[in-house]
């Protein structure tokens, strides 16, 4: 397989370190030279005696633009059947299918790195997989599943399909329905709020809500929420506390 030479400007240390070693490990690709600003990158590519196939450019750099760095390019290998494209942090144009990807894996990683949309130890949810994540790397992310299964994520993935982050906010809303009799005694929101706020596990911030949602047929609807850390342990015990504290009721959850 023929290895494309590569020639690359970025300006971080770290960022083209690990772009290097990406490339020329998972890919036929060589770097043969690269440069941290705009000046340095125009006149490695002037020099005749300097020969690549593809150059790779952070928009933005410290010194100078990446996009000068680009119209240079153009017009200086124009000439010499050269393959020229661009990178951002959040953009990644193919110069063929491989590389392309390789490289949208890896800003992907960087932006990851960057944003930190979840970290180390949360649980997630990706493309139909929830699990803790147990790394993140430049190209990949690893899940542990509940079950014990490894899934390696394409860091690519991440740009492309919603996260959900399940640890990001520690409290669930769970609701209910209690229906009582209207011709009874009258029940206040209140007695039905104190119901709810002596149930272990229910969060005291925000407190329990009770909204009167109808009257008639001579019944009253209220719908109850709460925040609760775990929401499918607190919600049966929610359920027997207002079935203990209103028997004439019917409590129902959702």
């Amino acid at each position: 397989m023929t290895q494309l030479k590569a020639f690359i400007v970025e300006d971080s240390p770290v960022i083209r370190e690990n772009l290097v070693a990406a490339l020329e490990e998972m890919a036929p690709i060589r770097v043969v030279g690269n440069a941290e600003d705009e000046t340095s990158a125009v006149g490695w590519l002037s020099r005749s005696e300097n020969q690549c196939d593809l150059v790779v450019v952070d928009i933005f750099l410290k010194s100078g633009s990446g996009l000068g760095v680009l119209k240079a390019a153009t017009k200086l290998l124009r000439g010499r059947n050269h393959k020229v494209g661009h990178l951002q942090l959040k953009y990644v144009c193919p110069l063929q299918k491989n590389v392309g990807d390789i490289l949208k894996n890896f800003f992907a990683g960087v932006w990851v790195l960057i944003e930190r949309p979840f970290r180390i130890g949360d649980s997630i949810e990706v493309t139909g997989y929830v699990g803790t994540v147990e790394g993140i790397a430049f190209r990949t992310t690893q899940l542990r599943t509940d079950d014990g299964r490894e899934v390696i994520v394409p860091n690519g993935t991440f740009m492309t399909s919603a996260v959900v982050n399940l640890t990001r906010f520690p409290t669930r809303r769970a609701t209910a329905t209690l229906v009582l009799p209207a011709d009874e005694k009258p029940v206040t929101t209140e007695d039905i709020r104190s119901a709810l706020e002596k149930v272990e596990g229910i969060s005291p911030q925000p407190p329990p809500s009770v909204e009167l949602r109808s009257v008639g047929d001579g019944k009253a609807q209220y719908v109850l929420s709460f925040w609760a850390a775990n929401r499918d342990a607190a919600l049966p015990q929610a359920l027997r506390a207002l079935r203990a504290r209103f028997p004439q009721g019917d409590v129902r959850s959702g």
